[in-house]
């Protein structure tokens, strides 16, 4: 673990990365030119202490592990936190010319914020994981933090994944303004939550809503 302090990761030859651990005030260098993989479940420190909301004095620094991971291929996002870190440090975001795979875990009520961000510098993004349920405002439906989705008018993704799909008029709205922003999405893949009957329903009513790609198909998982 962090001790806050100064890190170095001198690992050229590394391919797989799981890093788990608070993010320290800075890294004196970050190696990883071979990296195909990143596992990142990570937090930032306020006085260095767990944990951190955008204007808080944040004491953690990883401008330089984006830097370092700029070759990666795969990046998979375990919790919420790690997400958030490309929101609260956007301006530091490198584009991600090698990153064809981004997957994230969230919940409905965890803002994609930092999804907006680190979307915009993917440009050769083919597939998107959401493991977990979409995100909506209980109050609003469309949360402020995706500004109704416009951000995916110019992403790149061809699959979207979504692991935890509850078929509720939220989440069907979501997916609404999702399919109608991806003008490249050639397919959806969704794994439906319930009975049977209630499934087929669901199913249904995905298979009704309007694409902005005429290429997209839906694939129900069971």
């Amino acid at each position: 673990m962090s001790d806050f302090g100064n890190i170095t990761i001198d690992t050229p030859s590394v391919t797989h990365l799981y890093y788990s651990d608070l993010v320290p005030s800075s890294y004196l260098a970050v190696n990883l030119n071979s990296l195909v993989e990143a596992n990142l479940d990570l937090v930032v420190t306020v006085g260095h202490y767990y944990n951190s909301r955008e204007g808080d004095n944040i004491t953690s620094n990883p401008t330089d592990l984006f830097k370092g991971m700029r070759n990666v291929q795969i990046m998979n996002l375990l919790s919420q936190d790690s997400l958030e870190i490309f929101y609260l440090f956007r301006g530091a975001i490198p584009v991600y010319e090698n990153l064809f795979h981004l997957s994230i875990i969230t919940e409905s009520t965890d803002c994609w914020s930092g999804l907006v961000y680190l979307l915009n510098h993917c440009p050769n993004l083919e597939t998107l994981t959401i493991k977990g349920t979409l995100h909506y405002d209980k109050y609003d439906y469309i949360c402020n933090c995706v500004s109704g989705y416009s951000f995916l008018l110019s992403c790149p993704v061809k699959v979207v994944k979504i692991t935890e799909y509850g078929g509720t008029a939220d989440e069907l709205l979501q997916l609404k303004y999702i399919l109608e922003k991806l003008s490249r999405l050639e397919r959806l893949e969704v794994s439906i939550w319930g009975t049977d009957d209630m499934k087929f329903q669901k199913a249904k009513d995905l298979l009704m809503l309007p694409r902005a790609s005429t290429k997209c198909k839906i694939k129900i998982i069971n």
